[in-house]
């Protein structure tokens, strides 16, 4: 949403710059989140794979979800569709399924 919002202001947004500047955020978020997850399920099912497995899942979700909130906006206005739509149902939709692809690929990949 707040990237929505400074394209809108803003149309020759400097991409990159902003992505950049998420994704060191996403990295931050990833840490703490995958870190935490891996160590409560470590404590609850003292499962080393397992617990593997959902930290990465989370830490690929954080960063695949940055990647949808940016390219999707911009796609939507390069086409020439109002971006704020890009923001609702269908960013969900698409962070929803690639979650669950991401899981299941690292799933697939470590058992």
């Amino acid at each position: 949403m707040v990237f929505i919002r400074s394209l809108t202001l803003q149309p020759d947004l400097a991409v990159g710059r902003l992505l950049l500047r998420e994704m060191g955020i996403a990295s931050v978020m990833g840490a703490l989140l995958g870190g935490a997850l891996f160590a409560i399920t470590y404590w609850w099912l003292g499962s080393f794979t397992i617990s593997t497995i959902l930290a990465l899942a989370i830490i690929g979700t954080v960063y695949f979800s940055i990647l949808v909130a940016v390219v999707l906006p911009i796609t939507f206005l390069r086409l020439r569709f109002d971006p704020a739509i890009a923001s609702g149902p269908l960013a969900t939709v698409v962070r929803d399924l690639s979650s669950l692809c991401i899981y299941f690929a690292i799933a697939w990949s470590l058992l």
